[in-house]
């Protein structure tokens, strides 16, 4: 079987999970462990870093170790988790500094849905919401309603929503879960410079283009509590 897409998890499965601790990750069952990730009624199958086939309980114990685990999806859709090999490295973004530098954010420039090559510029005197995704992304996928939602009811903040897919992936992805943000693709460099680490992740910029707050790993418990968290995250980080 073909390998159809792998997705590094370790960056949001704190979040995804909901636990604080990582020690408390161990007492999470499989059901809980697959509704959290969105696999209920998955074929799923667990292994350790040398491939070898491990149950649910030793799988969940590595995680809660810290080692960093793979998802892959096969052709006819099975899924495997594993934990990562010893010589997997998460990749570090050139500049880890543009939340602490309090500089305005450099322009995006990428390819909006039109194919038109732009360059944006953050300092427009609104606040801005910028939504980092790509279209194999399941958290981003249900993200989408809450963010439509909020864009919305808040028509005073600039939104943007930037991956480094391309242009016909972009397209897809906008086409099939009904995202209205203003899109810009191909904008790889933007998101290596603003140091982005994990998908999904939200970042909010002040109306000078500086940074303000960001938000790592999707909203996740549902449209309408889900609207609910974002809007208090929201609300808090313009309050400073």
């Amino acid at each position: 079987m073909k390998l159809k897409l792998t997705l590094w998890l370790g960056v949001v499965l704190g979040s995804l999970l909901h636990q604080p601790l990582m020690a408390e990750v161990a007492q999470v069952s499989e059901e809980e462990f697959k509704g959290q990730m969105m696999l209920e009624g998955k074929n799923v199958s667990y292994q350790d870093e040398n491939g070898n086939v491990i149950d649910f309980k030793v799988f969940i114990g590595l995680l809660a170790e810290g080692d960093p685990v793979m998802k892959e999806v096969l052709d006819d859709g099975a899924i495997i988790i594993r934990t990562a090999p010893a010589s997997f490295k998460i990749p570090e973004p050139t500049n880890l500094s543009i939340e602490h530098t309090g500089k305005e954010t450099p322009p995006a420039e990428g390819v909006d849905i039109e194919g038109k090559r732009l360059v944006e510029s953050f300092a427009n005197g609104k606040y801005t919401l910028v939504s980092f995704f790509f279209a194999g992304c399941v958290p981003c996928i249900y993200e989408v309603p809450i963010l439509n939602r909020f864009v919305k009811d808040n028509p005073t903040v600039d939104v943007l929503a930037v991956t480094f897919d391309e242009l016909k992936d972009t397209k897809k992805f906008v086409k099939q879960t009904g995202l209205t943000l203003p899109v810009l693709s191909e904008a790889g460099s933007f998101i290596d410079e603003v140091g982005v680490m994990g998908y999904p992740t939200l970042m909010l910029l002040d109306p000078q283009g500086r940074f303000v707050s960001k938000k790592i790993g999707g909203i996740i418990d549902g449209e309408k509590d889900g609207y609910d968290e974002l809007n208090q995250w929201y609300l808090e980080s313009i309050k400073g």
